[in-house]
Protein backbone atom coordinates (compact mmCIF):
# COMPACT_ATOMS: atom_id res chain seq x y z
CA UNK A 1 0.00 0.00 0.00
CA UNK A 2 1.50 3.39 -1.29
CA UNK A 3 1.49 6.38 0.90
CA UNK A 4 -1.41 8.12 -1.03
CA UNK A 5 -3.54 4.96 -0.63
CA UNK A 6 -2.67 4.97 3.09
CA UNK A 7 -4.00 8.87 3.58
CA UNK A 8 -6.85 8.01 1.53
CA UNK A 9 -8.06 5.18 3.59
CA UNK A 10 -7.65 7.25 6.70
CA UNK A 11 -9.02 10.33 5.28
CA UNK A 12 -12.53 8.50 4.65
CA UNK A 13 -12.40 6.50 7.74
CA UNK A 14 -12.60 10.19 9.91
CA UNK A 15 -16.07 10.82 10.40
CA UNK A 16 -18.38 14.51 10.95
CA UNK A 17 -16.54 15.71 14.24
CA UNK A 18 -13.48 14.52 13.40
CA UNK A 19 -13.22 16.91 10.44
CA UNK A 20 -14.79 19.45 12.38
CA UNK A 21 -11.78 19.24 14.88
CA UNK A 22 -9.43 19.26 12.15
CA UNK A 23 -11.28 22.27 10.44
CA UNK A 24 -11.50 24.01 13.58
CA UNK A 25 -7.77 23.77 14.47
CA UNK A 26 -6.72 25.15 10.86
CA UNK A 27 -8.99 27.55 11.19
CA UNK A 28 -7.77 28.87 14.82
CA UNK A 29 -3.79 28.32 13.14
CA UNK A 30 -4.72 30.76 10.45
CA UNK A 31 -6.31 33.33 12.89
CA UNK A 32 -3.12 32.92 15.01
CA UNK A 33 -0.97 34.21 11.77
CA UNK A 34 -3.41 36.79 10.87
CA UNK A 35 -3.07 38.29 14.58
CA UNK A 36 0.59 37.74 14.75
CA UNK A 37 1.10 39.45 11.38
CA UNK A 38 -1.69 42.44 12.23
CA UNK A 39 0.36 42.91 15.92
CA UNK A 40 3.47 43.92 13.16
CA UNK A 41 2.24 45.90 11.57
CA UNK A 42 0.48 47.66 14.23
CA UNK A 43 3.92 48.53 16.14
CA UNK A 44 5.62 49.56 13.02
CA UNK A 45 2.82 51.80 12.61
CA UNK A 46 2.94 53.33 15.90
CA UNK A 47 6.72 53.84 15.50
CA UNK A 48 6.57 55.37 12.70
CA UNK A 49 3.74 57.73 14.27
CA UNK A 50 6.32 58.50 17.12
CA UNK A 51 8.51 59.28 14.78
CA UNK A 52 6.76 62.02 12.93
CA UNK A 53 5.80 63.36 15.96
CA UNK A 54 9.36 63.78 17.14
CA UNK A 55 10.19 64.95 14.13
CA UNK A 56 7.46 67.51 14.96
CA UNK A 57 8.88 68.61 18.22
CA UNK A 58 11.62 71.47 18.90
CA UNK A 59 15.31 69.99 18.08
CA UNK A 60 17.83 72.83 17.94
CA UNK A 61 21.94 71.00 16.67
CA UNK A 62 24.60 73.43 18.37
CA UNK A 63 28.14 72.59 16.77
CA UNK A 64 30.83 75.17 18.39
CA UNK A 65 33.83 75.35 15.46
CA UNK A 66 35.78 77.90 17.18
CA UNK A 67 36.29 79.79 20.15
CA UNK A 68 38.73 82.44 21.31
CA UNK A 69 39.23 85.01 23.95
CA UNK A 70 40.03 88.51 23.85
CA UNK A 71 41.49 90.53 26.66
CA UNK A 72 40.99 94.06 26.71
CA UNK A 73 43.41 95.65 29.79
CA UNK A 74 42.24 99.46 28.82
CA UNK A 75 39.04 98.59 29.28
CA UNK A 76 39.33 95.62 32.12
CA UNK A 77 37.27 93.14 30.50
CA UNK A 78 37.60 89.62 28.23
CA UNK A 79 35.81 89.36 25.34
CA UNK A 80 34.60 85.20 24.46
CA UNK A 81 34.18 84.62 20.53
CA UNK A 82 32.39 81.69 19.94
CA UNK A 83 31.65 80.76 16.38
CA UNK A 84 28.55 78.76 16.29
CA UNK A 85 26.47 76.13 13.92
CA UNK A 86 22.90 75.70 14.90
CA UNK A 87 20.36 73.59 13.02
CA UNK A 88 16.84 73.65 13.10
CA UNK A 89 16.61 69.58 12.79
CA UNK A 90 12.79 69.73 13.51
CA UNK A 91 10.56 69.38 10.96
CA UNK A 92 8.47 72.96 12.58
CA UNK A 93 10.06 76.16 12.77
CA UNK A 94 11.64 77.24 15.49
CA UNK A 95 13.76 80.53 16.73
CA UNK A 96 16.93 81.67 18.67
CA UNK A 97 15.99 83.51 21.79
CA UNK A 98 18.66 83.56 23.64
CA UNK A 99 22.17 83.15 23.82
CA UNK A 100 24.46 82.49 27.27
CA UNK A 101 27.54 81.85 27.99
CA UNK A 102 27.89 80.19 30.93
CA UNK A 103 31.52 80.13 33.19
CA UNK A 104 32.35 77.91 35.70
CA UNK A 105 35.01 78.55 38.60
CA UNK A 106 37.01 75.52 39.95
CA UNK A 107 37.46 77.82 42.98
CA UNK A 108 34.56 78.54 45.63
CA UNK A 109 36.93 81.68 46.70
CA UNK A 110 36.73 83.26 43.49
CA UNK A 111 35.19 86.21 42.89
CA UNK A 112 32.42 85.07 41.27
CA UNK A 113 32.51 81.36 41.19
CA UNK A 114 29.69 81.35 38.27
CA UNK A 115 29.03 83.89 35.64
CA UNK A 116 26.51 84.19 33.04
CA UNK A 117 26.87 86.30 30.42
CA UNK A 118 23.94 87.17 27.19
CA UNK A 119 25.42 87.47 23.93
CA UNK A 120 26.28 91.25 23.00
CA UNK A 121 26.71 91.82 19.43
CA UNK A 122 27.78 95.50 20.25
CA UNK A 123 31.31 94.67 20.41
CA UNK A 124 31.77 93.06 17.52
CA UNK A 125 33.74 95.96 16.27
CA UNK A 126 35.96 95.94 19.09
CA UNK A 127 37.07 92.48 18.29
CA UNK A 128 37.23 92.77 14.70
CA UNK A 129 34.17 90.77 14.04
CA UNK A 130 32.29 91.92 10.66
CA UNK A 131 28.26 92.62 12.07
CA UNK A 132 27.53 90.32 9.30
CA UNK A 133 28.83 87.43 10.93
CA UNK A 134 27.36 87.82 14.34
CA UNK A 135 23.98 86.33 15.36
CA UNK A 136 21.30 88.69 15.83
CA UNK A 137 18.77 87.16 18.48
CA UNK A 138 15.99 86.63 18.29
CA UNK A 139 16.32 84.80 14.99
CA UNK A 140 14.00 82.75 12.99
CA UNK A 141 14.91 79.01 12.06
CA UNK A 142 12.59 77.56 9.31
CA UNK A 143 12.39 73.71 9.25
CA UNK A 144 15.84 72.00 8.73
CA UNK A 145 17.68 75.76 8.42
CA UNK A 146 21.28 76.09 9.44
CA UNK A 147 22.84 78.74 10.40
CA UNK A 148 26.39 79.77 11.05
CA UNK A 149 27.58 82.58 12.99
CA UNK A 150 29.55 84.52 16.13
CA UNK A 151 27.97 84.81 19.41
CA UNK A 152 30.04 87.45 21.76
CA UNK A 153 30.00 87.67 25.63
CA UNK A 154 31.79 90.07 27.43
CA UNK A 155 32.29 90.21 30.80
CA UNK A 156 33.95 92.51 32.93
CA UNK A 157 37.66 91.73 34.54
CA UNK A 158 35.91 92.25 38.09
CA UNK A 159 33.38 89.92 37.72
CA UNK A 160 35.55 86.73 37.20
CA UNK A 161 38.99 85.29 38.34
CA UNK A 162 40.14 84.17 34.55
CA UNK A 163 42.46 81.70 35.66
CA UNK A 164 40.76 80.10 37.82
CA UNK A 165 37.82 79.46 35.22
CA UNK A 166 36.82 75.57 34.53
CA UNK A 167 34.09 75.27 32.36
CA UNK A 168 32.77 77.65 29.34
CA UNK A 169 29.49 76.49 28.09
CA UNK A 170 27.38 78.47 25.83
CA UNK A 171 23.38 77.89 26.11
CA UNK A 172 21.20 78.17 23.53
CA UNK A 173 17.45 78.69 24.17
CA UNK A 174 15.04 78.42 21.81
CA UNK A 175 11.50 79.74 21.49
CA UNK A 176 10.09 76.55 23.36
CA UNK A 177 12.61 77.52 26.29
CA UNK A 178 14.30 74.48 25.59
CA UNK A 179 18.19 74.79 25.97
CA UNK A 180 20.94 73.13 24.44
CA UNK A 181 24.56 73.00 25.93
CA UNK A 182 27.64 73.48 24.00
CA UNK A 183 30.54 73.35 25.67
CA UNK A 184 34.36 74.69 24.56
CA UNK A 185 37.18 71.90 25.17
CA UNK A 186 39.99 74.68 23.89
CA UNK A 187 39.83 78.39 24.27
CA UNK A 188 42.29 80.51 23.14
CA UNK A 189 43.62 83.92 23.42
CA UNK A 190 43.65 86.23 20.68
CA UNK A 191 44.48 90.31 20.64
CA UNK A 192 41.92 90.45 17.77
CA UNK A 193 39.37 86.87 18.37
CA UNK A 194 37.71 87.00 15.25
CA UNK A 195 39.84 84.58 13.55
Amino acid sequence: MTLIERIKSVVFQLELSEWIAIVSAVAACSAAWVAARNRRLAVRSHALAVAAHKRNEPDLDVYLSDSSVCALPSEQRHIYVFRLIITNRSLAANSVTQLTLFLESGHADAPAPNVFCPHDSSVSGVVGVPTTEVISVPRLLAPGEVISGVALFPIADNLLDYCAMESHTVMVTDAHGRQVHCQAILLRESSHASG
